[in-house]
């Protein structure tokens, strides 16, 4: 059966409870970085909407839509909590797994977000990435150098 999904993740942003709004946080571009370059990775595009199994559009905070997974996966930031959760309708896609998408965007927010943290300390960063063979994933590396 159709249905949105809607999981909370263990990604926050702090500052978002502060009355400023979303986009005042700094995690929030952390987030849109990561989602436009998960975006190129999959040659896929960054928009305000997903779409459930019946092309019916759902509003979010940031959308992900690939030519694999055209429905998109989406993100929702509670205002009040800054907690980030995905959204996504998966019904009738046995080829694409929308979990990977959410992975692939969640893994690169972290690597950002620490990449970022290590520069405000003034160290030289440097974000390696390498795909695992037989397509089970990525790996990054993030290095600080004092």
């Amino acid at each position: 059966m159709s249905q949105v999904v809607s999981y909370r993740s263990k990604l926050k942003l702090v500052g978002v409870g502060s009355g400023r709004g979303i986009e005042a946080d700094p995690g929030w571009e952390i987030l849109c970085d990561a989602m436009r370059v998960v975006a190129e990775e999959l040659n896929g595009v960054v928009c305000r909407e997903i779409l459930d199994f019946f092309g019916r559009p759902r509003r979010c905070s940031l959308a992900l839509r690939t030519p694999q997974f055209p429905r998109g996966v989406g993100i929702e930031v509670c205002p009040k909590t800054g907690w980030v959760s995905f959204l996504y309708d998966d019904y009738g896609m046995n080829e694409v797994d929308p979990k990977s998408i959410v992975g692939r965007i969640t893994q690169t927010h972290v690597a950002f977000a620490l990449a970022r943290a290590l520069r405000d300390m003034n160290y030289a960063v440097e974000i390696d990435e390498s795909e695992i063979p037989g397509n089970a994933g990525r790996v990054v590396t993030v290095r600080g150098e004092l």
